[in-house]
């Protein structure tokens, strides 16, 4: 019964995204985490980003980072990640994507977590004229338990975020490129440190040379972060 509910759920939540924008998508994100030490961890990251309705462009992504925290509340983080775009008719944009960043989380009021993610992209694609790309990113976020008082196994919280994006090189009428993105979401820890979320998201301000895309899309994404120590 729980799971033909939660598929009532996603469909329904599916469903809403179909009827109001033209561009839609479902990401699905699996992540493992290892921890070598109190500092330095390493994450492998799989995920998927498939077509609602609109026009069918399905994404699929492996990439694994390094993270080293400098103080409790600050963390350095290298990741490359490699994309492969499935556009049938189209030109396939395949990517290979390199990024450094650093996030700041702190604690304000009982229960909210605020966090800053700062991160710089250097973009490899195939299929378009502008080989490269370099983009700012910035994203700033709250996550606030509800049941607990701080973050553990057997905690539900809500996660918010907003992130800007800058393309500092590259044609933007010839990659696509977002400009903001919104985020709300729900998430559970379970007993073995599992963390699970789903969360609806947009990105308005959307540019792209291709005359299918609006200017705006919407995703439902669908989290997992397993750590294995």
């Amino acid at each position: 019964m729980k799971s033909k509910g939660y598929f009532l759920f996603i469909s329904l939540l599916t469903s809403s995204l179909s009827a109001f924008a033209q561009q839609n998508q479902v990401w699905t994100d699996g992540s493992l985490q290892y921890k070598f030490t109190p500092k330095w961890i390493l994450t492998t990251d799989l995920s998927s980003r498939l077509t609602v309705n609109g026009l069918k462009q399905d994404t699929y992504m492996l990439g694994s980072s390094i993270g080293y925290k400098i103080t409790p509340q600050l963390t350095a983080i290298a990741d490359v990640a490699w994309f492969y775009t499935d556009e049938p008719g189209e030109r396939n944009t395949n990517e290979i994507r390199v990024y450094n960043g650093i996030r700041y989380g702190f604690p304000i009021l009982k229960r909210v977590l605020l966090s800053q993610f700062l991160r710089l992209e250097q973009r490899y694609l195939s299929g378009l004229q502008s080989k490269n790309s370099v983009r700012l990113r910035f994203q700033l976020g709250a996550t606030i338990p509800v049941n607990h008082p701080i973050m553990a196994p057997n905690t539900a919280y809500f996660n918010l975020s907003a992130e800007a994006f800058d393309n500092l090189t590259g044609s933007s009428s010839d990659i696509i490129v977002n400009r903001y993105r919104l985020t709300s979401g729900f998430g559970y820890i379970l007993p073995q440190k599992i963390k699970t979320e789903v969360s609806y998201n947009v990105q308005p301000f959307r540019t792209s040379a291709n005359p299918h895309f609006g200017l705006g899309e919407e995703f439902l994404r669908l989290r997992f972060i397993y750590p294995l120590n």
